[in-house]
C-alpha cells in the first residue's frame, strides 16, 4: 500500500478518538450523506413521474406523425401512404383528420375535439388498450368517446334511440342560417381514457364521416405510422420521403413541452441540490483543517523519516476524498433503499385521490445515480485539493521549495 495512502486511511480512523474533530468530520460526513441519499430520491421521484407521464401518451401517440408544416389540411395522397407503408421498418400507416365539434345529448352539449380515423388507427397506436368499456369502432355510425364527454354528456353504449349528435358549423357559406349547421348522429360503442389535452381527441369516428361532416372531402391533417422500434433509419427515410414542406415527430417531438418541462426541471433540482452539498463539502474543509492543525508535530517526524512534502500534502488531499467517499456510499445506500422501499411498499402517498396512482412513483435510473456520484466526489476532491495545497497550515518551520 502506498505510504500516503496508510497515513491517511490512519488518520480517518483515528478521527471519532478526537472529540472536536469527530464532531466536525460527522457534520460534514452527514451533510454528504443526506445531500446524496436526498438527490438520489428526488431525481428517482422525477423519473417515475416522467415515466408515468410517457405511459400515458404511450397509448394514444404514434410512433411518428406527419404534418404540414403550415398547420394546414392537406389533400388525402394515397400513392404517398402506399410509399410509406412499403419502407423497410414501417408496419402501419393511419390518415387522420381532426377539428372542432359540438356534440349535444338530450339536454347536454359541449365542444369537443373530434379525430377520424383510417380503419388502421388502433394498429398504429394502442388505442385498444386504453378503452375502459365497451369496443373499438364497428362501423360507419358508431364512435368512441372520452371518459370527459361521456360523464359530461351522460351518453350511454349502443343508445340507438337517443344517440349523440355532431354538428358542424360551415363558415365558408357567406349567408348565415340553418344551412351553416351540419348534423349527424352517431352512436357510442366505447369509452377510453383519456381526452384531447392528451392528444387522443375528445371522440374517435371513421375518417370519412369526419370529411363529409366537416365538408373536407379528401382532406387530412395528418399521417400517424407505427415502427418496428429496432429499426433507426425509418424516421430518416420517412422526413427524405415526404420531402421540406411536412414537419415529421417522433414521440418525443409531438410533445416538446412535456418533455423539455421535465428536462429543465431535473436540471434546476441539480443545482438546487449541488449548491447543497457544496455548503455540506465546507464542513469537509474545516475537518481537514482541524486535522493538520492537530498534527503539526507528526510532520516533523515524517519529514525527518524522508517523507516528501508532496506526499504530505497527497495525505490530507486522501484524507478527504476518504471522508467525501464514506458520506458518498453510505447516501447512495441509503438512498437506494428507501426507493425499492418506495417502489414495494408505497409508503408514502401523494394525498390526490383523483390522480392516476395514489403513491409517489419511483423509477431508479443509474445515469443519474453516475452523474451524482460525479457531482459529489468533484466537489470532494476540488475541496480537499485546494485545502491540501494550503501552506500556512502546514507550519512555517517546515518550507521547502518543492512543498
Amino acid at each position: 500500500m502506498n505510504f500516503s495512502i496508510y497515513i491517511a486511511k490512519k488518520y480517518f480512523l483515528s478521527i471519532r478518538k478526537q472529540k472536536l474533530i469527530s464532531v466536525v468530520t460527522l457534520m460534514s460526513t452527514a451533510g454528504i450523506f443526506l445531500g446524496t441519499m436526498s438527490l438520489i430520491i428526488v431525481m428517482s421521484v422525477f423519473n417515475g413521474f416522467d415515466n408515468l407521464i410517457q405511459n400515458i401518451f404511450i397509448n394514444l401517440d404514434p410512433d411518428i406523425k406527419i404534418e404540414k408544416k403550415n398547420g394546414l389540411l392537406f389533400d388525402e395522397n394515397s400513392k404517398l401512404v402506399n410509399e410509406i407503408s412499403y419502407l423497410d421498418g414501417v408496419e402501419n400507416v393511419s390518415i387522420v383528420l381532426e377539428n372542432k365539434l359540438l356534440a349535444t345529448h338530450d339536454d347536454y352539449q359541449l365542444v369537443i375535439n373530434a379525430k377520424g380515423v383510417g380503419k388502421s388507427y388502433n394498429k398504429v397506436t394502442g388505442i385498444d388498450n386504453e378503452i375502459v368499456f365497451g369496443n373499438y369502432l364497428k362501423d360507419d355510425r358508431s364512435l368512441l368517446t372520452s371518459q370527459l364527454v361521456y360523464n359530461s354528456l351522460s351518453v350511454k353504449l349502443l343508445d340507438f334511440k337517443s344517440p349523440l349528435k355532431l354538428t358542424f358549423f360551415d363558415t365558408d357559406k357567406k349567408i348565415f342560417g340553418s344551412n351553416n349547421f351540419i348534423s349527424k348522429s352517431f352512436y357510442v360503442v366505447g369509452v377510453f381514457s383519456g381526452e384531447s389535452s392528451t392528444g387522443s381527441g375528445d371522440i374517435i369516428l371513421p375518417i370519412h364521416e369526419l370529411q363529409n361532416l366537416t365538408t373536407n372531402h379528401g382532406k387530412i391533417s395528418s399521417i400517424e405510422v407505427s415502427i418496428n422500434k429496432k429499426n433507426n433509419e425509418v424516421y430518416k427515410k420517412i422526413k427524405n420521403l415526404v420531402g421540406s414542406n411536412f414537419l415529421v415527430s417522433n414521440r418525443t417531438q409531438q410533445r416538446p413541452f412535456v418533455n423539455k418541462m421535465i428536462k429543465s426541471e431535473k436540471l434546476v433540482v441539480y443545482l438546487i441540490f449541488s449548491f447543497i452539498l457544496l455548503i455540506s463539502i465546507l464542513g469537509l474543509v474545516a475537518s481537514i483543517v482541524i486535522m493538520m492543525i492537530k498534527k503539526k508535530k507528526d510532520f516533523v517526524v515524517l519529514k525527518s523519516i524522508g517523507l516528501e512534502y508532496k506526499k504530505l500534502k497527497k495525505i490530507f488531499f486522501t484524507l478527504g476524498l476518504m471522508v467525501t467517499s464514506f458520506g458518498l456510499f453510505t447516501g447512495t445506500i441509503f438512498g437506494l433503499f428507501f426507493c425499492y422501499l418506495q417502489q414495494k411498499f408505497k409508503i408514502i402517498g401523494l394525498g390526490a385521490s383523483n390522480f392516476p396512482i395514489q403513491y409517489y412513483p419511483i423509477k431508479i435510473d443509474f445515469i443519474d445515480i453516475l452523474i451524482i456520484q460525479i457531482i459529489v466526489l468533484f466537489f470532494g476532491a476540488v475541496s480537499s485539493l485546494i485545502v491540501s495545497k494550503n501552506h500556512q497550515f502546514y507550519g512555517t518551520n517546515l518550507n521547502d521549495n518543492n512543498f
